[in-house]
């Protein structure tokens, strides 16, 4: 005899939010409360979540992993990303905004003009929203650095 599986609601809805065809009505309304459990990760990781969902979620100054979800999201807008880049004492949400493509090439070019050869240097060189020039001046700069 056949075991039933049985799916709780919360699995359902975690499936749902992760399927790229989710709505941006139940992404939304998942996300109502901003509340940082898997569920809401994951809609905010959704690029169907809406732009003023996701700015609402960066806009808490708080870093966790809701917000880091949100500005890894390949829909999260530039401006967002600049105020992370600019704002931000959190090393790992700052990473994340630094390698979303959306992250504004002029920001990634500040992070490459510091000449320094860390992680999130390396990040910004390898973002394609980085001018090449300024990928290019980078690289030299730090050959031979340790």
């Amino acid at each position: 005899m056949k075991k039933k599986t049985e799916f709780s609601y919360k699995d359902i809805t975690l499936e749902a939010v992760k399927d790229l065809n989710c709505s941006s009505e139940l992404l939304s309304f998942i996300l109502s409360d901003l509340k940082d459990d898997v569920i809401s990760q994951y809609a905010a990781l959704n690029p169907n979540t809406p732009v003023h969902i996701l700015e609402k979620i960066l806009d808490r100054d708080i870093c966790d992993g809701l917000s880091q979800y949100a500005a890894a999201n390949l829909s999260c807008p530039s401006e967002c990303l600049r105020r992370i880049l600019n704002n931000c004492k959190n090393d790992l949400l700052y990473g994340i905004a630094v390698r979303n493509p959306n992250c504004p090439g002029d920001e990634l070019e500040k992070i490459l003009k510091a000449g320094k050869k860390d992680e999130i240097s390396c990040f910004a060189a390898k973002n394609p929203n980085t001018p090449k020039q300024a990928r290019i001046k980078w690289k030299k700069a730090v050959k031979g650095k340790k």
